[in-house]
């Protein structure tokens, strides 16, 4: 920007605003001053934040030029309108068309142009519409399922039917649905599909998450175990409610068996139905022989011989107000003096 200054019988004339010219007239003669009026072109321009990779805000100056912003993935994108201005022009930068889900509003876009080019505006873009990440559980039967998205948000499931996370994304946001926790009692699996990797996982393009799938599976455990001191032709069948399993001896005097598999949650009851003829066999181990399948699988162990097995007898004794009471076990067995009230047991084992 260029001054002028002149000086005409003592008096000086300074003029600093643009494209104003003073006439200061000494004798009858104009001569003029002020700023150079030659024009200059210059252009309009500035920032937009927050527009998410392949994002697009249109951008409209004085109502006739529009120029598409789209989003590069950075935080902030650069942007020029093609149309140059002339020193003095006025501009006006407004939002003519806003990205599907967010709102951009411009700061500083009114002015009027100088003699260098303007690229002061601010375009910040922040988002307005978000969606729903959501789906559908089936198969479930126990109690504890537990949703989680993103490593954030766990949502408890408590039947079948629609679920949906109460977090909402903004588009473009990556989402990840997984289970924080499997059910129990009984106890079962739970897998998710669905998402744009059929796994729970995907991007939000627009629209609301619908098609996530949830599917729960009980746990199937069984009935197993081994006999020892069958010999090879031996041949034991057990029973487990109703179903019937016949274990041959192998000859190496240790034979495993296994029954069909059962749903977690679903009784047991495993006992001996058949020995041949000379072979006494009994359950050896701490496991119970019946019960209630409760996340695990149940082992047994049995054992066999040849010898038949000894047993006591006794009984209990209640109401004795006498110094004591003499039994005898069969007429020629040993007797037995009792002196008090309680249980009892004849020294003798029999077969």
């Amino acid at each position: 920007m260029k001054f002028y200054s002149k000086t005409l019988r003592k008096l000086t004339c300074l003029v600093g605003v643009m494209y104003i010219v003073f006439n200061c007239k000494v004798d009858s003669v104009a001569i003029p001053f002020g700023i150079s009026t030659s024009p200059v072109n210059v252009t309009v321009g500035g920032i937009v934040n927050g527009l998410d990779l392949n994002e697009s805000v249109t951008l409209q100056n004085n109502g006739t030029e529009n120029l598409t912003v789209t989003g590069s993935g950075t935080a902030s994108d650069q942007f020029t309108f093609s149309t140059s201005l002339q020193t003095a022009e006025s501009y006006y930068v407004t939002v003519f068309a806003q990205p599907i889900s967010k709102t951009c509003v411009v700061g500083g876009n009114i002015g009027v142009a100088g003699s260098t080019s303007i690229m002061s505006i601010q375009v910040n873009c922040s988002v307005t519409t978000t969606y729903l990440v959501s789906g559908l559980v089936s198969g479930l039967a126990g109690s504890g399922l537990v949703l989680r998205l993103n490593g954030t948000e766990n949502l408890p499931v408590n039947g079948n039917g629609p679920f949906a996370f109460s977090t909402t994304l903004a588009n473009n946001d990556a989402y990840s649905a997984t289970i924080a926790q499997q059910p129990a009692s009984p106890s079962q699996t739970c897998s998710i599909t669905g998402g744009d990797d059929n796994a729970g996982n995907g991007t939000v393009a627009l629209a609301d998450i619908t098609n996530l799938a949830v599917s729960c599976q009980t746990n199937q455990y069984s009935v197993s175990g081994i006999i020892t001191n069958m010999i090879a032709g031996d041949s034991v069948v057990l029973m487990n409610n109703s179903a019937q399993l016949t274990v041959n001896g192998n000859g190496t005097g240790s034979d495993s068996f296994t029954f069909p598999l059962q749903d977690d949650g679903t009784p047991y009851a495993v006992s001996i139905f058949f020995t041949p003829s000379g072979l006494y066999c009994g359950f050896t181990s701490t496991a119970p022989t019946s019960g209630t399948f409760n996340g695990a699988n149940i082992n047994l162990s049995l054992s066999c011989t040849n010898n038949p097995p000894a047993f006591t007898i006794g009984g209990t004794v209640s109401g004795l107000v006498g110094q004591s009471l003499a039994i005898k076990n069969n007429s020629t067995g040993t007797e037995m003096t009792i002196f008090s009230n309680g249980v009892f047991f004849f020294f003798n084992r029999y077969p």
